[in-house]
């Protein structure tokens, strides 16, 4: 096994199982999100993205906004990492809202990883 791969429940897996679980899109995704504007995607990586101690960060979620607009200074290349299935589908659909809402996302994201105990790792490109 690799300490570097897991499936969805977390559990180590070999490369070769990662591999056919990464080219399944329907087992990868986890929200999708898309309008005229942005595109909001969550998915399973399986790679753990956590080089400090703690659990692997093995999902992700990102933004991309479609064109400049009034929405791109609070929505464009977001992306936060996540422990869990049902953190990230928390985190998703969170996200989701707060674009629906127009709101900044900090703040409830940082709810969403202070309920499932996360260290914050939210990267702004």
């Amino acid at each position: 096994m690799n300490d570097r791969v897991y499936d969805k429940s977390g559990k180590p897996i070999s490369l070769e199982e990662w591999a056919t679980l990464f080219n399944d899109r329907q087992y990868a995704t986890i929200g999708f999100y898309e309008d005229e504007r942005i595109n909001i995607s969550t998915v399973w990586l399986g790679l753990n993205h956590n080089y400090l101690d703690g659990s692997p960060l093995i999902f992700e979620t990102m933004t991309f906004v479609k064109e400049h607009s009034d929405i791109s200074d609070l929505f464009d290349q977001l992306q936060w990492r996540w422990r869990t299935e049902d953190e990230a589908k928390e985190g998703h659909e969170t996200l989701v809202k707060c674009y629906h809402e127009g709101i900044e996302p900090d703040g409830p994201m940082q709810a969403v990883r202070e309920k499932h105990n996360s260290l914050p790792d939210q990267l702004r490109h």
